[in-house]
Parts: C-alpha cells; sequence; structure tokens
C-alpha cells in the first residue's frame, strides 16, 4: 500500500494524499499536485522508497489519456519526466510499456507546448532498448516526429532530431522514417551499416513508392555517386543506383528559393484538406512550419491539429490575412461567398489568393473578393497520403512567380499540371472522382481473389498493391499503358483470358462513360 515518506529530516511525504488527488482532483487540482510530485521528486523527497508500491506513475498515466486541458497534460508529463529521472526508482521502466508511451505519444499531435514536454519525455526514456523498438510500433509515430523535427520550433527541432537518432538504431525505424520522408538515418546504414542491413534498406528503397518532395529530398541528402561500393552485392548496387538517379530533384519550373523564404502561407478555414497540405509544405521543407498560421475552427481538434504541426493559431481570420502573403481559402464552398465578402477590405495587391474550395468558379471568386491576383486549384483526396492530382487555373493578375509558387506548395502533396478553367469540370470527372472508380477496382478485384479461394486481407492487400504498382509503372516508365499491358500479355495465357472477360463487360467503356457523366453532373452543379 502507498504510504507516508519523507527522507533527510524533512518534512514527509503522503504518498496515499498524492494518489488521491491525482486520482480524483478535477483538471486544475491535478495540475496542482503535478506541479507538487515534480517539485518533490526534484528535491530528492519523493523517490522509489516513498512510492513502494508504484501507484504513482499508473494513476498519472491514466489522467494524462483523459486529460481535456493541454496545460494540465503538459503538468503530468512534467512530474513524469522527473519520476523517470529519479536514482535507483523504477519508475522508468514502468515508463517503457507499450501503454504508457501510447499514451505519450499522443500529445506529439497536440499543443506546441505538450508535444515538446512529450519529446523530451520520449527522449529520457529512449536509453532503454525496448522503448525505441516500442516507439516505432506504435501507428504514426515517426511519421510525427518527422513532422516535428521539420518545423523548426525552438525545443522541438533539436530533441525531435535526437529522439530519431536514438530510434535509428532499430532497422525498422529506419525505414519508417524513410517513408516518412527523412532519409539521413538510411543513407548512414547504407555507407555504414552491416551488409546485412545494406542489403536490408537497399531493397526496401528500390521498392518505396515516394512522392516528387520525398524523393528531392534523397537526392539531396546524397548524390547517387557518394553510395558506390557501399553495398555489397554488385546487383543491389546497380538497383540502388538505378533507384537514385531517378529520384534526383526534378528539374522542371522550381519556385524561386527567393519566393519560399518570403512567403507567409495563411489558410482561412483549418479543414483536412488544408492541414494535408499544411504537413506537406512542412514536412518537404518547402517552407518552415513556423510560416504557416490559421484561425480557430469550431472544432477545436482542426486548429490543435495545426498546431501539432508548429503552425501559428491566430484569433481571427482577418488577422490571418493580414500576417499572411499566400492566402489559401479552404472553407466550405457554400460559405466561401460570405468568407470573401467579410475579407475583401483585407487583400491588397501584394497578397496571392488561393482558392481550392470545389465549384467555385474564378469569376465568382474575383466578383466576391474584388481581387484579381488568384489562382485556383483543384487538388482531389490522395492529397492526405501526399498522391494528390492538382490542377491549377491563373486569375488576371497572378504572375509567373505566383504559378511557381503554388507548384511548390501543391508539389509537397504530390502531383500538379496547370491549365485553363475550362477544363475543370473534365477535371472533376477525372482526377476528383476517379480515386472512387479505383476503390471500386480494387475492391472488385478482392472480391474476385477471394471467389478464387484467396484470405480477404491477402486479397485485399494483393488487388491495392498491384494497383499501387501498375500506377508507378506509368508514370516512372513513361510508356504507353497499352503497351505496358501487352508486355504482360502472352499468347493463349491468363492474362489475356482475364482481359477477354474485361471486354465482354465493356469495362473500358464504362469507364470512360463514368468520366464523361461525372463531368456532365460537375457542369451542371456548377450552373446551378
Amino acid at each position: 500500500m502507498p504510504r507516508t515518506g519523507g527522507r533527510g529530516g524533512g518534512v514527509a511525504v503522503d504518498v496515499e494524499d498524492l494518489l488521491v488527488r491525482v486520482k480524483n482532483g478535477t483538471d486544475h487540482e491535478l495540475a496542482e499536485v503535478a506541479r507538487e510530485v515534480a517539485a518533490l521528486t526534484e528535491q530528492g523527497r519523493l523517490g522509489e522508497e516513498d512510492d513502494e508500491d508504484g501507484v504513482l506513475v499508473p494513476a498519472l498515466l491514466a489522467r494524462l489519456a483523459g486529460a481535456g486541458n493541454a496545460e494540465v497534460r503538459v503538468r503530468v508529463m512534467a512530474a513524469l519526466r522527473r519520476l523517470a529521472r529519479c536514482v535507483g526508482c523504477e519508475s522508468k521502466e514502468r515508463l517503457a510499456s507499450i501503454e504508457a508511451l501510447s499514451s505519450i505519444v499522443r500529445s506529439l499531435s497536440r499543443d506546441v507546448d505538450e508535444a515538446r514536454e512529450a519529446i523530451a519525455l520520449l527522449l529520457d526514456l529512449s536509453d532503454i532498448p525496448q522503448v525505441r523498438q516500442r516507439i516505432g510500433r506504435i501507428k504514426g509515430s515517426i511519421v510525427m516526429l518527422v513532422t516535428l523535427r521539420n518545423a523548426h520550433e525552438p525545443g522541438i527541432h533539436d530533441d525531435a532530431e535526437k529522439l530519431l537518432h536514438m530510434l535509428s538504431s532499430n532497422p525498422q525505424n529506419v525505414l519508417l522514417m524513410a517513408e516518412a520522408g527523412y532519409f539521413r538515418p538510411l543513407i548512414h546504414y547504407l555507407k555504414e551499416g552491416s551488409d546485412m542491413n545494406k542489403i536490408l534498406m537497399a531493397t526496401a528503397i528500390s521498392k518505396m513508392f515516394l512522392s516528387e518532395p520525398m524523393k528531392s529530398s534523397l537526392g539531396e541528402d546524397d548524390q547517387p555517386q557518394n553510395l558506390r561500393g557501399a553495398l555489397p552485392r554488385p546487383r543491389l548496387l546497380l538497383r540502388l543506383l538505378g533507384f537514385l538517379a531517378m529520384a534526383a530533384p526534378p528539374q522542371p519550373v522550381p519556385a524561386p528559393a527567393a519566393a519560399r523564404a518570403d512567403v507567409r502561407l495563411g489558410f482561412i478555414g483549418p479543414g483536412s484538406l488544408a492541414e494535408s497540405i499544411a504537413r506537406g509544405v512542412a514536412a518537404s521543407g518547402v517552407l518552415p512550419a513556423t510560416a504557416i498560421r490559421t484561425a480557430p475552427h469550431r472544432r477545436p481538434e482542426r486548429a490543435a491539429a495545426f498546431a501539432s504541426i508548429g503552425a501559428h493559431i491566430l484569433d481571427t481570420n482577418a488577422q490571418v490575412v493580414d500576417d499572411s502573403n499566400v492566402i489559401v481559402i479552404s472553407v466550405k464552398p457554400q460559405i466561401v461567398r460570405q468568407v470573401l465578402v467579410e475579407l475583401k477590405p483585407l487583400l491588397s495587391e501584394e497578397k496571392l489568393l488561393v482558392s481550392i474550395a470545389a465549384g467555385i468558379k474564378m469569376e465568382d471568386l474575383q466578383g466576391w473578393s474584388g481581387h484579381r491576383r488568384i489562382i485556383r486549384v483543384m487538388p482531389n483526396t490522395p492529397s492526405a497520403v501526399g498522391q494528390a492530382a492538382s490542377v491549377m487555373c491563373l486569375g488576371e493578375m497572378a504572375t509567373e512567380n505566383d504559378e511557381n509558387c503554388v507548384r511548390s506548395l501543391f508539389s509537397a502533396i504530390g502531383k500538379v499540371w496547370t491549365a485553363e478553367e475550362k477544363y475543370f469540370d473534365a477535371v472533376t470527372g477525372l482526377s476528383g472522382s476517379g480515386p472512387a472508380y479505383i476503390f471500386l477496382a480494387i475492391e472488385a478485384m478482392a472480391d474476385g481473389g477471394v471467389a478464387a479461394g484467396l484470405p480477404r486481407d491477402l486479397a485485399l492487400g494483393l488487388a491495392s498493391q498491384t494497383v499501387l504498382g501498375a500506377a508507378t509503372m506509368v508514370n516512372q516508365t513513361g510508356k504507353h499503358p497499352g503497351q505496358l499491358k501487352d508486355m504482360v500479355t502472352s499468347p493463349a495465357g491468363t492474362t489475356i483470358t482475364g482481359i477477354q472477360e474485361l471486354e465482354k463487360g465493356a469495362f473500358r467503356g464504362t469507364l470512360i462513360n463514368a468520366v464523361v457523366a461525372a463531368t456532365k453532373r460537375c457542369r451542371e452543379l456548377s450552373q446551378s
């Protein structure tokens, strides 16, 4: 049972009282008792012999998971940090469980101060080998740490980089870092790791599907020729060098460095698509997270998501406009008019307006805002995973520099094309609605696999990876899809037999009709 303690002639510490207050106190009381626990531990008056049953750490963790106030969670983690540093205590081992680590990792996506304290606590725990392995197993943890490393927020960037360095002792974590766009540990393994780890890394990266900004990051970290002699097998070396050559930074229309350095990016409406853009921009290094700002939303978690990136959260949309020179209109289409009319007096000539509101035409954007320096962009839903297909059109006063700036921003979440606005209804029918067509195709292929005798999870995995692989071949080889189809279609073989069935069902004609019908419906909706 918890008992009253005290050492060195000081006032006794009533651990049982602390425990009751931790478990039952209000958030305000919890913050006070957490501060008290931290101070007592720092003074050496609260240790393992006082909390002999180890009840304080589990109680604090339980409240950490349920506390609704960011300041309270910061206080609780500060107390846990002090307990973890207690010499001779078992608190550190209690914090090393997967459940405890999961509670701490959740704070990485919250308030900046909370993320800072969470990283510091994880860093304190990371000298335990099992902790380094367990953190990597927690879904999204590596991605969040890479994002925070790229945020350049004081007290966060350095600790995030140190923690990633500690976690890189585990090869699986290194692969997760590479998938998140942070390649330095992987390059280190390729240069100085064991032969087995070199093979593992080279094989993994040759199979990895990377966005253009991630490829650029890889190409910049180490030029391919610098890796010559790093791998033990010539065939594998050629495989890696071929990939790296393909991963070199893309040359077409880069945004001018000076323009990127001057950009202050504001989002009017911190929705999910806006968050995807902001995260992509920060993670790819196109802009530091501190150059991003938005205002609170009726759903507090939306602003919290931006804060977790390291963006500035201002009080009002008017402040966002005033403090930004590139302003993204990312509200629901039905309120775009109201928002633009309210912001109209603030939109001076030096500000670039970017609309991602679906279906709102340039003519309306210019009329409602009284502004002519506008770019309209239409991304699609795969922006959430950095694989968007975005198309933009330029307003009357938008410049080539504006186009390059917006291209660099949206290249952080996929690929970008420029087209006349008259094509946007067809863009909606193809790339806007297209992901749903492909989801349907993946589902149908998986069902076919199940009908042929495959387990459901295997069938779905094979179907989705097959679609991803086929799309990657089209994008990276430059060959026409029909040519690639012919390459895998043998006379009287299985593939041509399957294609024959698809042709019987008018597969190609049905897809063509779907795009045309969706385009027509988009045109009808925009006219109404």
